[in-house]
């Protein structure tokens, strides 16, 4: 606009100046044709237009001039004074000059507007990096108590899960070994009941035995009482052969032959009485043997009766113990599966709070990268705010 005004300024003087000369060529044509009077009135007439256009030429230039050099002065103060964005050109005319001044103190006006708005801009960006920054690093220091929150919590499943991984292995051992000493117990709870049913069985011979023998002792002293009777049929027959000996010695010669059978007799007697005597003790000798015999195998049997009622006991007990064995065995093998089970879902979660730990790794650098971004941005808001400094607002 300003070149377009210049423009017509000098279209304006160039204008001026081909009338100006063809004014004076004019001039000096009629000049040439008119008398000594007339060119002297010729020539003072066109001195005086001369000297009007002169004058004009004058005004003209100086109202140009001036309107030129405020523009100048401010746009120079503009471009390297101060920056004095309130200050606008006066305009006290209403040519092209005039017009390229209004627009040029619109433009300062724009430029001053949006000075104004970028500085308020400026400080509100640098205030906003200030907190951004101040936000970012307090993030970045809770993600790294975080991280390492993370860390530690991992290192202590990591602990956990080999601890698991033993009890699982402990629980399967020990869960194999309730299983070997149920097995063991179980064979030897058979055993146990096999000698219980012979201690049974023995039992029942001692009492038979015993009963046996006591008959047998019984019929001892039964043989004993029959021996007693023919104790006392010798002593009767002794009584008699004796008596008989005498009636044969009254009888003289007659009864001799009679004394030598009551002699037979006696003697018979008196050895059956011997062998009765013998027979007495040696039975006796066999009914105490019996007697004693009875007393043992009864104090045996009633050993052997403590013994099966023991061996019962032992029997139930070892049986309840099975049934304790048994829960225990499934309670470890529960308890195994568990631990397994356990196991797995603390790989899991280790697993997943690994991913984690990686993704707080990751955020921890966005968190550093954006801390880097604020404090540039940051930088590049102070800059900003003190480029814009230099304007006069």
């Amino acid at each position: 606009m300003f070149l377009n005004a210049i423009t017509i300024k000098t279209k304006g003087w160039i204008l001026a100046l081909a009338t100006l000369f063809g004014f004076l060529a004019n001039t000096i044509l009629v000049w040439f044709l008119l008398t000594g009077t007339e060119r002297n009135l010729l020539v003072a007439g066109s001195v005086l237009g001369m000297v009007f256009f002169f004058i004009f030429t004058r005004i003209m230039t100086l109202s140009i001039s001036k309107s030129i050099d405020n523009l100048s002065s401010i746009t120079l103060d503009l471009a390297q004074g101060s920056g004095d964005l309130t200050k606008r050109i006066h305009i006290n005319s209403k040519d092209e000059i005039a017009e390229l001044s209004s627009n040029i103190n619109k433009f300062i006006e724009k430029i001053h507007q949006t000075v104004i708005a970028s500085t308020d801009s400026s400080h509100e960006s640098a205030t906003m990096a200030c907190q951004f920054t101040s936000v970012t690093r307090d993030v970045d220091k809770r993600m790294s108590a975080e991280r390492d929150f993370i860390k530690n919590t991992k290192d202590l499943g990591d602990t956990m899960k080999s601890a698991l991984e033993e009890t699982t292995l402990s629980t399967s051992e020990t869960s194999n070994d309730i299983l070997i000493a149920s097995r063991d117990l179980n064979n030897t709870a058979k055993e146990i009941k096999l000698l219980v049913q012979d201690i049974q069985k023995a039992s029942e011979v001692e009492a038979t035995t015993t009963e046996r023998l006591q008959q047998l002792s019984n019929d001892a002293n039964q043989v004993k009482n029959v021996l007693t009777v023919i104790s006392d049929i010798a002593d009767q027959t002794n009584l008699l052969a004796l008596n008989a000996a005498i009636e044969a010695a009254r009888a003289g010669e007659h009864g001799r032959g009679f004394a030598v059978v009551a002699d037979e007799v006696r003697n018979l007697a008196e050895r059956t009485q011997r062998s009765l005597t013998e027979i007495n003790a040696t039975i006796s000798v066999i009914v105490q043997n019996i007697i004693n015999a009875s007393e043992q195998m009864s104090a045996n049997y009633q050993f052997i009766e403590k013994i099966a009622d023991t061996s019962q006991s032992v029997e139930s007990k070892i049986s309840d113990t099975e049934e304790v064995i048994k829960k225990a065995s499934d309670a470890s093998l529960q308890a195994s599966k568990v631990s397994q089970k356990l196991s797995l879902d603390t790989t899991k979660i280790i697993q997943n709070i690994g991913q984690i730990y990686e993704s707080s790794l990751h955020n921890s650098n966005d968190v550093k990268e954006l801390n880097t971004s604020s404090d540039k941005l940051l930088a590049l808001s102070n800059a900003l705010a003190s480029k814009l400094a230099s304007f006069k607002i």
